[in-house]
Order: structure tokens, then sequence, then C-alpha cells
């Protein structure tokens, strides 16, 4: 009798354990990650886009984390993330509206934004361009949007195809676009057949050159440890000289690497 209720109790353990492993709401839940849309293109061309996945990639398989990446135009990404359907976004810029509903990851790489035109319509500075008169195209949802809104632009195209804005530029049928770098030079590595990544003249916005983040909702505990993982694996790989190796190879500037250490440095002071 002891040793039947002995089998018993075996059979029920490990029908528990069976159960555990099998049911879709108890075995253990894949990252869902939005990246931007043509993302092995962007890869291809050595810019902040491709600095700041090359991190993502060499923390997280130091993390033991399965990743699923879903490639999604910039505004859809958002709505995906603000109804919990994927847990981030990746090369999303901290802005005040956003940290309202939103949380961010250590910095990635520092991303640079222009307004991109031809030769004619350049200037020093954003602010020296005609508001009332300029037509400016931005992709739908993105800071650079409602920065120049919030700045008096009147004539504004926005999109969620950033194609449409570069083949909209050529045609004349924009003055300005704006561009992350990285997404001009994608653009323009196509146009050139990878001849160069720079082929319009760029009038500097310095108030986006800032860090690119990963970006949750505040209340995904998903998202909230894995940035804790994150950023003790960036920290670590920093530390070995990875991360200033990582933009000898990519031929950035050291510059920039400075830029991010410094990003990383107020980040780790935040969390403190």
């Amino acid at each position: 009798m002891r040793h039947h209720h002995l089998r018993m109790l075996l059979v029920v353990i490990l029908l528990g354990l069976l159960f555990m492993l099998l049911s879709p709401t108890l075995a253990a839940k894949d990252f869902i990650l939005a990246i931007r849309d043509n993302h092995d293109d962007k890869l291809s061309v050595p810019q902040d886009y491709t600095l700041g996945w090359k991190v993502v990639e060499m923390a997280s398989q130091r993390m033991a984390v399965e990743i699923t990446l879903v490639e999604l135009p910039w505004a859809w990404a958002i709505t995906q993330l603000k109804q919990s359907k994927v847990d981030a976004v990746f090369a999303a810029i901290a802005t005040e509206s956003r940290r309202k509903w939103a949380v961010f990851s250590p910095p990635l790489a520092i991303t640079h934004t222009n307004l991109y035109s031809f030769a004619n319509h350049a200037r020093n500075h954003w602010q020296q361009i005609d508001k009332a008169t300029a037509l400016v195209g931005t992709i739908q949802g993105s800071v650079q949007h409602a920065l120049l809104k919030s700045a008096g632009f009147e004539r504004l195209y926005t999109t969620v195809d950033t194609g449409q804005l570069f083949g909209m530029l050529q045609g004349g049928r924009l003055d300005f676009i704006a561009y992350p770098r990285s997404q001009l030079a994608y653009h323009c590595s196509r146009l050139t057949a990878g001849k160069t990544t720079e082929c319009l003249e760029a009038t500097p916005i310095p108030e986006l050159t800032t860090a690119m983040h990963l970006m949750g909702l505040r209340d995904n505990p998903d998202f909230l440890h894995f940035c804790q993982n994150l950023l003790k694996q960036v920290g670590q790989l920093n530390r070995e000289g990875k991360i200033a190796e990582l933009y000898r190879q990519q031929n950035v500037p050291d510059h920039y690497y400075q830029l991010w250490l410094a990003s990383l440095v107020e980040f780790e002071l935040t969390v403190q």
C-alpha cells in the first residue's frame, strides 16, 4: 500500500511538471522586439542603426534570452507597442512626452537627425528655413515630426514610408526630408549602388543628436527585467573594450563612442 501511494504521488508530480512545460501561459515567453522595415538592408550600412543593433545582439547573446523580431514601419510599431503586442521597439529616442507612458533601455548608440535636401535648399541651421513655405517630409509619429511641428513648420507631410519621402524629394514634391542619418545612408546606398551613403545636403538639427534606445511600456515587467539585464551586459561589454572595438570595426570616429559612453554613464546614474 505504501509503495502504491508513492507511485501515485510520483505520477501526480510528473503530470504537474508536464502541464507546466506544455501550458502556453506558463511556458517561457519570447521577448518580442519590433525593428524597422528593411532591417537587414539597413544593417549593411555602417551607421548608428547598425551600431545600436550590434550592441543589442552582443548583449542578448550573454543574456540567454529568446528574441522574436517583427519588422514594422515606425508608426505601426508604436501602435503595436501601445496594444502590448510587442515588448519593445528598437531605435527609439527618449522624449518627455514618451516618458509619460514608456520607459527606455540603456543607450545603444548616438543617432543624428538632419533635414536633407538638394544643395539649393540647404542651410547652416534648421531654424534658418522658412517655416511658412518649406515643404518638409517626416515619418508619422516620429520625434522629428513633433519637433518641427512644435517649432512652427506649417507645411509638413507625414507618411509611414521612408522610401516614399525619399522619392518625393527626388521628384521635387518636397523641399526637405527629416531623416536620421542612418536612414539617409540606406537610401543613398541603394540609389548609388553602394557608391556613397551621402547623396544629399544636410541642414543640422543639433537638438536631435541624442541616444537611441529600446522603448517599452512602463507597466511591462518583462521589459523592465530585460532592461536590467541589458544594462549589466552592456556595462560589462564596455569594460571589456568590446564596444570601443565595435566602433573601430565600423570605422566610426572615436568622438561618437565618447558621446555614447557619456550617455551610458548618465543613464547608470539615473537608475542607481
